[in-house]
């Protein structure tokens, strides 16, 4: 989770330099080659993104793997065994690699880096999930106030980088 909130932040940086397409269209690699030339900043950024991403994917992946391992060790002791979260995480990684790609091979439509974005977030909440299960929160009165907490800050931060890459943020100059 810790390595995917920096992924986010280093994202966040992608897009506030204007380095989504630092290393061309091409993709996964960089100007054609797996080790491009860093003689400018954006091709820096970017590769680093995706040297990140590819960090991440591991350690998404591995979960899953320790995820299925423990479960089949656990058996039929359903409370040793973790939640499925780990599970979501990787298809939730396997739709953000997917997305990463199109949004690039595009060069960078706004919907594509919104629901890049809104995908990135959902993949920190499983792993959030995942590193902290609550057993106790499955009454329905004890998780609805945390889902519409969170369905809101969800919307907010799309409609956040909605508002960023439609340009929409100079509308209003003054407070």
């Amino acid at each position: 989770a810790a390595a995917v909130y920096a992924l986010i932040v280093l994202g966040a940086v992608v897009r506030i330099t204007g380095s989504g397409l630092g290393c061309g269209n091409d993709w996964p690699v960089c100007h054609g080659r797996l080790f491009p030339s860093f003689a400018d900043l954006t091709t820096l950024i970017e590769w680093n993104h995706r040297l990140v991403a590819a960090i991440v994917s591991t350690l998404v992946v591995v979960l899953a793997g320790l995820t299925w391992f423990e479960r089949r060790r656990a058996g039929s002791a359903p409370p040793a065994a973790p939640g499925r979260a780990g599970y979501m995480a990787l298809a939730l990684l396997i739709l953000q690699v997917l997305l990463g790609a199109v949004t690039v091979k595009l060069d960078l439509p706004p919907w594509t880096v919104i629901l890049h974005l809104g995908t990135a977030m959902l993949l920190l909440a499983a792993l959030l999930v995942a590193a902290y299960p609550t057993p106790g929160l499955r009454r329905r009165s004890a998780r609805t106030p945390g889902l519409v907490g969170a369905a809101i800050a969800f919307l907010t931060v799309l409609f956040g980088g909605l508002t960023a890459n439609l340009g929409a943020a100079t509308a209003c100059v003054g407070f």
